[in-house]
């Protein structure tokens, strides 16, 4: 309800600010009309930037550019149907997934084109995406979980139950526009105190190598039980973790009203990071694994039968028992021996031939 407010107000600024310069352009235009070869020139004046918060998922490249550049390199872009910019991003005027890519990582984004020799650069994009839709809409958005795109997003994927629920006014007597709006002013001082100063954050040593630590083990987790595609989630889940770590540290400074040039990642705050982005580790292999073969009648598949597999397996089983049991889980006789060995010595022991343990 504020971000919607202060859009308003963003893009009310801004047309004050070109309906200034348009009375100014005209009056400049009309000063050249009569002015004396004997007077000095005269500057014409500046057209101001015209900022909004909010950027349409249905624009095309060249607009969203210019809209960055206008706002610092900064933009939200906030839409409740996903397919708005999946839609949108199979145009070849509306193709900027690279832009969003490059956007993840803050590297700069340019473009140069012959009319006017229009240049445009953005040394340190910064893009909030957040779009909801069915998991139909996300498989519009991203062709293919090999898409970089795909491991630049986190997902959260949940099923609703089928109940009704009751619209009355009588339901609750919560006002949920005066309930958001009381939350949102919260979020503008948070703001403002944010912009006093900036707020380097840090992480302990052991918070690095617990980082490091549980990256390496979901990296080799998912290489082995969803293959060496789904890497990429993994190596960009590092940074996302960082980034949920800041937000947090940065939400204790707003609380403790510190005002700390350089901030330490509290072992809460950091714990909880960790255990957030193993939601979101789940979540996006769930999703990985529908975006591998998509068809018109697919519906959600369970997520990763090998994975399921390893799990089903009991902690000592011999080899013609996981054959058995890999038949009800689409795994051959030949995949189930492939799948054996690869877990040799990361999570299985081979304690005599064709006898295994888990660890």
């Amino acid at each position: 309800m504020l971000a919607e407010k202060e859009h308003e107000r963003i893009i009310n600024i801004s047309k004050q600010d070109e309906k200034k310069y348009n009375s100014e352009l005209r009056d400049f235009l009309y000063r050249q009309r009569f002015r004396k070869k004997s007077e000095g020139p005269e500057d014409p004046p500046e057209k101001p930037p015209f900022k909004v918060l909010f950027i349409p998922a249905n624009t095309s490249y060249a607009k969203i550019l210019s809209h960055m550049d206008q706002n610092n390199g900064s933009g939200i872009i906030c839409e409740t149907e996903a397919d708005t910019m999946g839609n949108v991003l199979k145009q070849d005027w509306g193709s900027y997934s690279d832009m969003l890519r490059k956007a993840f990582h803050h590297e700069l984004i340019s473009s140069s084109k012959k009319t006017n020799n229009e240049y445009i650069e953005v040394p340190k994009p910064r893009i909030s995406i957040a779009l909801s839709g069915t998991p139909s809409q996300v498989m519009n958005l991203i062709v293919s979980s090999e898409d970089g795109l795909f491991s630049r997003f986190i997902f959260y994927v949940f099923k609703v139950d089928q109940v009704w629920r009751d619209v009355s006014p009588f339901a609750n007597n919560i006002n949920l526009t005066a309930h958001l709006n009381d939350i949102a002013s919260d979020i503008v001082k948070l703001v403002e105190f944010l912009n006093i100063q900036e707020t380097i954050i840090k992480l302990t040593k052991s918070q690095w190598d617990l980082l490091n630590e549980t990256c390496k083990n979901w990296l080799t987790q998912v290489v082995i039980f969803s293959g060496e595609d789904s890497a990429s989630i993994v190596k960009r889940l590092g940074l996302i973790i960082y980034r949920i770590a800041m937000i947090f540290t940065s939400l204790r400074k707003f609380e403790n009203a510190e005002m700390s040039h350089s901030i330490i990642c509290s072992e809460t705050d950091f714990k909880t990071a960790i255990k957030l982005a193993q939601i979101y580790l789940d979540h996006s292999i769930f999703m990985f694994h529908n975006l591998q073969a998509q068809d018109k009648e697919q519906i959600l598949k369970s997520g990763n039968y090998k994975q399921h597999f390893f799990d089903a397996l009991p902690e000592s089983f011999k080899r013609a028992e996981a054959v058995a049991l890999g038949k009800k889980h689409r795994l051959s006789e030949r995949s189930v021996d492939s799948f054996l060995k690869q877990l040799l010595g990361k999570y299985l022991t081979q304690e005599a031939y064709g006898q295994y343990s888990k660890f």
